[in-house]
């Protein structure tokens, strides 16, 4: 009897709970020694800027405790430069930090983000920092559109009417050349519209309006940049949206239709030679208006193709223009293919980095 007591007296020493301990687990008697220490640094996960251009939500791996300014920084590639700094606003005790940006970000540009803080600026319940980061992308929901600078802009077309009269477009542009003329079933139809009341239809082949561009302020084949709201119905490879030459039967600047949805800058020597600038991944959809831009300056061996403000290729290849004026410029299909496509607010820039985009849709000449 007395074993029997000894042997029950030993088990329960043996399985003791081990709340008496400290611990729940009730299987054993040696107390736990080390307890578990958070040292693992919160770090960033995402951010992005609002609509507003303005509102910058942080989120991160866990949450913190912090309301420092001017240790997050932005880094943009417009006009909002370089360390641009962000002022606490909201989020303390959560993973979502908010701040207020000192500039607005505009819907084109690219942002970055940089974190430098000091100690205990932003910390985790166990009190571990923040790990400082640089470059870290932000996602730019900015709806807001960058000013219309206007500048270097030469040549303004609202595909109004086939003249420039009531503000149709540039007030001194070439005097005596201020008349579109348009060739085949192109027309100036109120159902292509994007801008104002009318916009340029483009049926079929060899359906175009062409300029003279004989001022080198219009177009110039040592430097220029061409933008112009375009949708397509029916996309035929092959065919041309923009062209420029000299007169000459060597069409020495080009934007064509290839590979279904994407665009090609074809770039003609003097000696017919070509070198071409494809787009990939562009992927336009139909019935889907686009701004496109495309940019050249042979001193550089430049060209760049841009959609909706943003560029989608470019090339150093070197390019001839051994000083010959580009004399006509045209809008439309100057091919034979029969695509079907509309255009509108027409516009040329004699500095290639000056972005057309911020004044694609200007009602009126920007003065």
């Amino acid at each position: 009897m007395r074993v029997i007591k000894y042997i029950i007296a030993l088990l329960i020493i043996v399985l003791i709970p081990l709340s008496v301990h400290g611990d729940r687990s009730g299987y054993s008697i040696i107390a736990k020694k080390n307890a578990y220490v958070d040292v693992t640094a919160p770090e960033f996960s995402s951010a992005a800027i609002a609509a507003n251009g303005e509102t910058v939500t942080i989120t991160l791996s866990e949450p913190v405790t912090g309301t420092e300014n001017d240790t997050f920084n932005l880094d943009c590639d417009g006009a909002s430069g370089a360390d641009v700094v962000l002022t606490y606003a909201s989020g303390s005790g959560s993973s979502n930090i908010v701040f207020t940006s000192a500039a607005t970000v505009q819907s084109t540009e690219t942002c970055n983000l940089d974190f430098n803080g000091d100690a205990n600026d932003f910390e985790d319940a166990a009190g571990n920092d923040l790990a400082d980061f640089t470059d870290a992308a932000v996602t730019n929901n900015s709806e807001v559109a960058s000013a219309c600078v206007t500048t270097n802009v030469a040549f303004w077309w609202r595909a109004e009417a086939l003249d420039f009269s009531a503000g149709n477009g540039t007030t001194d542009y070439s005097a005596g050349d201020d008349v579109a003329t348009a060739v085949g079933d192109a027309a100036i139809n109120a159902d292509a519209k994007k801008i104002g009341t009318n916009g340029l239809d483009i049926p079929s082949g060899y359906d175009y309006a062409w300029f003279t561009v004989s001022a080198d302020d219009i177009l110039a084949s040592s430097e220029s940049r061409v933008g112009f709201w375009f949708r397509y119905t029916t996309w035929v490879d092959g065919s041309t949206i923009f062209a420029a030459n000299d007169n000459s039967p060597l069409t020495r600047i080009q934007l064509q239709m290839v590979d279904s949805n994407e665009l090609r800058f074809y770039w003609y020597d003097n000696l017919g030679a070509r070198t071409n600038l494809d787009s990939s991944g562009l992927d336009l959809a139909s019935a889907t208006w686009y701004f496109i831009e495309m940019a050249w300056k042979t001193a550089t061996d430049y060209r760049e193709i841009f959609v909706n403000g943003n560029s989608v290729e470019s090339s150093s290849q070197t390019i001839a223009d051994a000083g010959v004026s580009l004399n006509v410029m045209y809008f439309g299909n100057i091919t034979g293919n029969a695509p079907d496509f509309h255009m509108d607010n027409m516009m040329t820039s004699s500095d290639s980095t000056d972005a057309l985009y911020p004044c694609r849709d200007e009602a009126e000449w920007p003065e």
